[in-house]
């Protein structure tokens, strides 16, 4: 089985090697590593890894240098890429793009463990000295070193990027408190107005949360019956919120593998109910690869006169004045950041609506202005959106290097922006889009 990465080591550094490995593959990233995938036929199956590999890792030390295997495992993987430069070098001159896709550049990124002897050094430069280096001292752990491994190869594969996001972390469930405070703000006039037309409409809320949130945007609206699906949440706390209501109802299903369909109807047909009239969805699209089939796949639960309605970012909208390194660093780390997700979503989900069969697409909404607001939903708003204790982002979670050191100056920042956005010094538009649709 192939993997993304050679791993050439010295069995002398295996305390330092074994945790930046398993940093690597933390962040999705296959690893072709002695201790874990050679058995029996030693040599071949390390030919047989470097010649399957996409590149290759020279972990380097006084030991390495000294290591016969670890020699002939880097004159191998210098072949690899002599061979493959001069393939490309010879397809780009007659203009071979078949040969251009097919023999990628067999990238070498040798990593020093530790300060080298001079005759090692010298040594190690021998086949080592035309690649970019980097060094273990450089890095605070072994997950910032990885991160840097991956831009150094660039590597940005679907598994860095998938969201770690979690409402079931009390941190997040506190901040998803004052994120449902500044989007209901937003979205109960949207609901009245709709719900004019319907009476006592059937609720479905995609991605409920602890369901509040939704509730908290119908308040006044007398409901027929409420279903919330996520794919977890805390079942104690659920107990307390509802207990003795029969008129709320929550499922769990994974949206982007699809659970839902099946467990809806399961539901439905437990509580009598033939389709909804409202299917809400907030902050929930942002996380999902392939919107149009979710958003397809939402179309049989609806009724003719009910309406989808999304709530979801964008983050290119937002607009700031004066600007600052601090809003412009906030951008940057949630681009940088496997939580989130597509922070530019909401721009999209009309096209998404229109290629998934929806009609009657309408933006009801695109901004929610800090001015507008009193004091305690302007502290909602900032801890909801730039208060960086309540972000649960990791280091595990930021695919880049450089946008993690960013983290440092924006803490730094953060009182002196807060106490400033507090005093009205700094306007803030956040783009948050409402759109409605129906079937």
């Amino acid at each position: 089985m192939s993997r993304e990465i050679f791993i050439s080591f010295s069995n002398r550094d295996r305390a330092k090697t074994d945790k930046i490995v398993d940093a690597l593959e933390k962040l999705g990233v296959s690893c072709w590593y002695q201790i874990n995938d050679s058995k029996g036929k030693f040599a071949h199956e390390i030919s047989q890894g470097i010649k399957e590999s996409k590149y290759f890792i020279a972990f380097v030390s006084n030991s390495s240098v000294e290591s016969v295997i670890v020699q002939n495992e880097i004159y191998e993987a210098v072949d690899k890429h002599t061979d493959s430069k001069i393939a490309r070098k010879r397809a780009a001159k007659e203009g071979d793009a078949e040969v251009l896709a097919n023999v990628p550049e067999y990238k070498i990124l040798p990593v020093e463990l530790e300060p080298l002897d001079e005759e090692n050094k010298q040594e190690a430069n021998i086949f080592l000295g035309i690649f970019n280096w980097l060094f273990y001292s450089d890095y605070d752990s072994e997950m910032l070193l990885a991160m840097a491994i991956c831009k150094q190869f660039g590597i940005q594969n679907d598994a860095i990027r998938e969201s770690s996001y979690s409402a079931i972390i009390p941190l997040e469930q506190q901040r998803l408190g004052y994120q449902s405070r500044i989007l209901a703000l937003q979205m109960h006039p949207v609901l009245e107005k709709l719900c004019t037309e319907l009476e006592q409409p059937i609720v479905l809320d995609v991605g409920c949360a602890d369901g509040t949130a939704t509730l908290a945007k119908f308040e006044g609206i007398p409901l027929g019956d409420y279903v919330g699906l996520d794919r977890e949440f805390d079942d104690e706390r659920m107990k307390t919120l509802y207990e003795g209501r029969d008129d709320v109802a929550f499922v769990r299903a994974d949206l982007a593998a699809g659970e839902h369909v099946a467990v809806l109807k399961d539901i439905m047909r437990r509580r009598g109910i033939v389709a909804f009239d409202i299917i809400h969805i907030s902050f929930v699209m942002l996380h999902i690869m392939d919107c149009v089939s979710v958003l397809r796949s939402l179309k049989q639960f609806l009724t003719p006169e009910g309406y989808l309605v999304i709530q979801d970012i964008d983050d290119d909208q937002t607009l700031v004045y004066p600007e600052s390194r601090f809003f412009s660093d906030w951008k940057l780390i949630w681009d940088g950041s496997s939580e989130t997700g597509d922070r530019r979503v909401g721009r999209k989900l009309p096209i998404y609506l229109k290629n998934a069969g929806y009609r009657n697409i309408r933006l009801q909404n695109n901004s929610l202005d800090s001015f507008s607001l009193g004091e305690e939903d302007k502290k909602a708003f900032w801890d909801a959106l730039y208060n960086p204790k309540y972000w649960i982002a990791s280091e595990e979670d930021f695919v880049d290097y450089d946008t993690y050191l960013k983290l440092d100056k924006y803490r730094a920042d953060h009182q002196k922006s807060h106490e400033q956005f507090m005093n009205n010094e700094v306007f803030v538009n956040q783009g948050i889009f409402i759109i409605t649709a129906q079937v």
